[in-house]
């Protein structure tokens, strides 16, 4: 089931921010990306932005289409493609685990 905005998702942490909480900007996803990796992976922003190209090319390269351009599309920025990508996978995993009875 997919969480209403502003309820948090079932894997969220305490404490953590809500989607509804964020301040609206384009870039939430990207800046929340570049941020994670400058903090635990211990590389400057400029470092992290290379490596979200590089996953994109990756991406690009080996996935369908219809699977790739979603992903590009949240990696480069678009909150709503991030938003529709997270919905569709959180309801993928809802189904699956409705198969295997949880």
């Amino acid at each position: 089931m997919v969480p209403e905005a502003g309820e948090p998702c079932g894997h969220a942490r305490p404490g953590a921010v809500t989607r509804a909480e964020r301040p609206p900007t384009k870039d939430t996803f990207v800046q929340g990306l570049i941020e994670k990796l400058t903090s635990q992976a211990d590389i400057t922003e400029e470092q992290a932005k290379k490596a979200i190209d590089v996953i994109v090319g990756v991406i690009d390269d080996r996935l369908p289409d219809a699977l790739a351009n979603p992903v590009i599309e949240a990696l480069k920025g678009n909150d709503d493609a991030a938003s529709k990508l997270e919905a569709a996978a959180e309801g993928a995993l809802g189904k699956l685990g409705g198969m295997f009875g949880k």
